[in-house]
């Protein structure tokens, strides 16, 4: 579900960088598409997908993320954040915790960015 959401996010990212800098949101596109596709086409004769061959397009992902985030605004942005940043925490006690940290940090900073 986490990524997902930032799938959704970068997607927004990329129309929203594409409006106002159309070679920027297509060399990151391109940067994102092209190990995917190289490593799927391969792993038609071969199979290695894994995760360490897609490194390298991880920077344009969370590129394309951050600027979906700052097209939400603000308060949004924000909230998106933690959402995201709570999705990669590991499972169990810490998790439920930092969660309810971010959440309230989350909270607190759109009451504050509300208000201003």
């Amino acid at each position: 579900l986490g990524m997902s959401v930032a799938g959704v996010v970068a997607v927004l990212g990329f129309v929203a960088l594409f409006a106002r800098r159309a070679s920027v949101a297509l060399r990151l596109v391109v940067w994102l598409a092209v190990p995917l596709l190289g490593i799927w086409l391969v792993s038609l004769w071969s199979p290695i997908f894994t995760d360490r061959y897609l490194i390298w397009s991880v920077p344009a992902f969370y590129a394309l993320v951050a600027a979906g985030l700052g097209r939400l605004g603000r308060p949004l942005g924000l909230i998106g954040l933690g959402i995201l940043l709570a999705r990669q925490v590991p499972e169990g006690v810490f998790r439920r915790l930092s969660l309810a940290l971010l959440v309230l940090m989350g909270l607190s900073l759109t009451v504050t960015a509300l208000r201003s």
